[in-house]
C-alpha cells in the first residue's frame, strides 16, 4: 500500500533495496511527496509501504492512508487494474481501471493525477516482470 502522497518517478536500483517486503507498486521507487509540506527527505519505507499517517510529511486532511493495486485481467492487449485506497486498514474507495497496451496509457484516467501514477508504476512493474517469461 502506497502513501497517498507519493508521486513515483522511476525504480530504485535493485542493489539498494535488497531484503526488503515485497512492494505493493511491485518494487521499490523513488519520487516526491505531493502533501504539500515542503522539501521533507522521503522515508523510502514509508512511502513506498504506506500508512504514513503521523509523519511529518503526511498531511491530517487526507482521507486515504494508502493505496492499494492488483492486477485482476490481461488478455494481452487491455490490462485491468484494481484499486482500492485506505484509511485505517479500511477500503475508503475503489475502482478498475484499464491500461491500453496500444495506447500505452489508461483509458479513462482518474481524476487523482497521484493514484494514475501510482497505478501506472503498478502497471509497469508488472510488465517488466512478465518481460523476461516473453524472452526466453
Amino acid at each position: 500500500m502506497a502513501c497517498p502522497y507519493f508521486l513515483p518517478n522511476g525504480p530504485y536500483p535493485a542493489g539498494e533495496v535488497n531484503a526488503r517486503p515485497r512492494p505493493p507498486l511491485g518494487r521499490f521507487y523513488d519520487g516526491s511527496c505531493m502533501s504539500g509540506r515542503g522539501e521533507t527527505p522521503l522515508p523510502l519505507e514509508s512511502c513506498n509501504l504506506g500508512y504514513a499517517r503521523g509523519l511529518a510529511c503526511f498531511s491530517g486532511d487526507c482521507d486515504a492512508d494508502a493505496s492499494r493495486f492488483s492486477i485482476s485481467k490481461d488478455d494481452g492487449e487491455t490490462i485491468t487494474v484494481q484499486w482500492c485506497t485506505e484509511r485505517d486498514h479500511r477500503p475508503l474507495s475503489w475502482g478498475e481501471a484499464n491500461w491500453s497496451r496500444n495506447s500505452v496509457g489508461f483509458e479513462e484516467p482518474l481524476d487523482d493525477p497521484v493514484l494514475n501514477s501510482q497505478m501506472a508504476a503498478y502497471v509497469a512493474s508488472y510488465l517488466a516482470a512478465r518481460e523476461p517469461l516473453a524472452n526466453g
